[in-house]
């Protein structure tokens, strides 16, 4: 239960951090997530990776919809891909990867050293 709300708290985070700002902004969510609650690495990467794939594809598929598939579509003849579905999913991989990166790197600066022996 407890991660299920940390991942809704996340999803919230970070779409409200890219609407409200600039997009690059989404990738600072796990600085204000994740130092309050510790999961190991591999937990944080992929938590960071599903947080991404939806922050960033539910937003990019609302987009196509409201200007008809145009950009997608210009895009996608630039890209030489099938299809402006592709160009979606292109975009909300590389969201979630970034976002996986930045939470990797938030578990490993926040993780509990024993350094007196």
């Amino acid at each position: 239960m407890k991660t299920f709300l940390l991942f809704f708290l996340w999803v919230v985070v970070t779409i409200t951090l890219s609407f409200l700002g600039n997009w690059a902004l989404g990738f600072l969510s796990p600085v204000l997530i994740l130092p309050f609650y510790r999961f190991p690495i591999w937990k944080s990467i992929l938590l960071g990776f599903v947080v991404g794939i939806i922050s960033w594809g539910v937003p990019a598929i609302y987009l196509d919809q409201a200007n008809q598939h145009q950009l997608a579509d210009m895009v996608a003849n630039l890209l030489k891909a099938n299809s402006n579905l592709m160009i979606i999913f292109l975009t909300a991989l590389l969201g979630g990867l970034g976002i996986s990166l930045s939470a990797w790197m938030m578990a490993v600066l926040f993780r509990q050293y024993k350094l007196i022996h």
